[in-house]
């Protein structure tokens, strides 16, 4: 595998980052600044019944990915939040997050240096219940053209999109990382330790 879960023509994960920095930071110094240190580039993926433990990397001409897994190891690292915000005084920054067996979603965004828009749904029980929990800042222009046409992963990607952030996967070079503790983790699964 030399890229993350492709479907329908996008990459397929549950929490994605995106920074604006082009290229000033490396992927270590990077990482390092959302405290996520002891990830280390690898040539093989650990893969348990197709869920890759560790996470992914790529960059377009303007944007740096990091792509999480669908064990949201990046998702629940403490403090990201904060530690995004941090970086979005100094970035440009998109996140966004889809939920695996809920109907869930959000996207945030910093600009020039502050929060310019944030938006988190929930769900009770079918996509047919949305709550909105959050909306700040006003709508970014393609909102209104992707609420309901698609299902929530393509709908963040498009909005990332029309930030100029590159979401086709056929356009990207990915590099896998991980760390010692997702290593050990993924054998343990497999029954290799």
């Amino acid at each position: 595998m030399s890229a993350p879960q492709i479907i329908r023509g996008y990459v397929h994960a549950p929490f994605l980052i995106f920074v604006r920095q082009r290229g000033v930071l490396s992927d270590g110094e990077l990482l390092a600044r959302l405290d996520l240190t002891g990830y280390r580039s690898r040539d093989t993926i650990d893969e348990r019944d197709g869920w890759v433990i560790g996470l992914w990397m790529t960059n377009d001409p303007e944007w740096t990915h990091i792509i999480d897994n669908w064990s949201y190891d990046l998702y629940n690292q403490p403090r990201l939040r904060e530690l995004l915000a941090e970086l979005g005084a100094e970035y440009d920054v998109f996140t966004c997050f889809v939920g695996d067996a809920d109907f869930t979603y959000a996207f945030e965004y910093h600009a020039h240096g502050k929060l310019v828009r944030q938006y988190v749904v929930g769900c009770d029980e079918s996509p047919d219940t949305y709550v909105v929990a959050k909306d700040f800042g006003e709508p970014l222009p393609i909102e209104a053209d992707v609420v309901d046409e698609v299902d929530d992963l393509t709908r963040m990607l498009q909005i990332a999109s029309s930030l100029g952030i590159e979401t086709d996967p056929e356009k990207l070079r990915f590099r896998f990382l991980s760390t010692q503790e997702q290593d050990d983790r993924a054998r343990r699964d497999d029954g290799v330790v």
